[in-house]
Parts: structure tokens; sequence; C-alpha cells
């Protein structure tokens, strides 16, 4: 019977110590699709070809129906941000202080870079852009 407790004993301890080894579960799978989103904003800063990351930057009204990894609405107020180029985009027409319509896709599977403007767009200079939250 003694033995029987001091096997049972050592066997729990051996599973313990093999699930404390076990590899980290891999993050959550998004469960949403891509996700693309017609945004008026205007360009503060163009990226610069040399720089790894380029990104452009803009001031973007809100997008009221953005939508998290999860598929929860959550919306995003107007601010200044960066965003991803998408590869072959031409920037050649557009210039710092335009005001644009671009389509920002968004990729959750893509961690590193998940926003990106896919298309982009310039609007007259006339186009009243609202940066405001809404009330």
């Amino acid at each position: 019977m003694r033995q029987a407790i001091i096997l049972g004993t050592c066997l729990a301890v051996v599973a313990l110590a093999l699930g404390a080894c076990a590899p980290a579960p891999p993050p959550p799978t998004p469960t949403v699709a891509d996700r693309s989103y017609s945004v008026r904003g205007e360009i503060v800063r163009l990226p610069d070809p040399a720089d790894p990351q380029y990104e452009i930057w803009i001031r973007h009204e809100a997008i009221p129906d953005f939508t998290t990894d999860s598929g929860e609405v959550v919306g995003m107020d107007a601010m200044t941000m960066p965003f991803g180029v998408a590869d072959g985009l031409d920037l050649s027409t557009v210039a710092v202080g335009d005001k644009i319509l671009f389509t920002l896709t968004v990729s959750w599977a893509d961690r590193a870079q998940p926003a990106r403007v896919t298309a982009i767009e310039k609007l007259s200079e006339e186009t009243e852009l609202t940066f405001a939250p809404p009330h």
C-alpha cells in the first residue's frame, strides 16, 4: 500500500513538471476577417522610401464602425496617426496638407502592421473635414 502511495505521488509530480514545460499556447486567432473603411483625412507626413517602416501620417476623421479583432464595434475617434502603405500604392499625386479620401484596410492576422492604406484619392481643397469628437 505504501509503495502505491509513493508511486502515485511520484507520477503526480512528474505530470505537474511536464505540464509546466509545455509550450505556451499560440496567440488567439482573430475572429474577424479583413475589414476596409473609407475614411477622410489630411496628410501630415508622407513616408520616406528609405525608411523601412514606410508609414504615412494622416489626421483622419472618426471611424464610427471600427471593429476590433474579436468583432466588437468600438469606433475610433478622429486623430493623427501613422498607417502602413500597401505595396504598389502610388503616393506621387498627393502632398502634405492635401485632403484625401483613403481606404484603410485592417488585417488583424498581420500583427506587425495590421492597418494599411490601400487606396488614396485627393479631395478638393474646399472639402470640410470634421476632427471634433461627436456630441
